[in-house]
């Protein structure tokens, strides 16, 4: 059952013992309210998994990052290449000053980063600065 309060859908269906309640934008999935639009456990509908280099394109399903160009890039299939050395990083364009960054200890997929402002990616990809130190302008310094 389905109706309308103050901008939300209220979907009453027992779970269980308990009623679930979603938000508009959000699906009931088991008994847990998700934005099938990017959630990676319920990408599109529920059940379906987006895993290693996917990433949720909502009802067009998952989408490898490693199929996208710098042409085709991510859900809305974006041309990067309208902004001068732009590349695409696990579906967003990167725009400089940014770099796409691989994969690393706090990233599953590739990450945009600013290597002159980003203290996990200071300089180069992966030189994180030591505790207490921030990065600035590609150098880390002591906070």
């Amino acid at each position: 059952m389905y109706f309308m309060e103050n901008k939300r859908v209220i979907i009453k269906r027992k779970i269980g013992r308990a009623l679930a309640s979603c938000n508009l934008y959000e699906t009931n999935c088991g008994g847990i309210c998700v934005n099938l639009q990017n959630d990676m456990n319920n990408c599109g509908e529920c059940g379906i998994n987006c895993t290693g280099t996917q990433y949720c394109c909502g009802c067009d399903g998952c989408r490898n990052f490693l199929s996208d160009t710098n042409s085709d890039c991510g859900c809305e299939h974006i041309n990067c290449t309208s902004v001068v050395q732009a590349v695409c990083c696990s579906g967003n364009c990167c725009n400089p000053p940014m770099t796409c960054c691989p994969p690393d200890v706090l990233h599953t997929k590739n990450h945009c980063v600013n290597l002159q402002t980003n203290s996990q990616d200071c300089r180069t990809c992966g030189n994180v600065c030591p505790l207490g130190q921030i990065c600035v302008s590609g150098t880390c310094i002591r906070a």
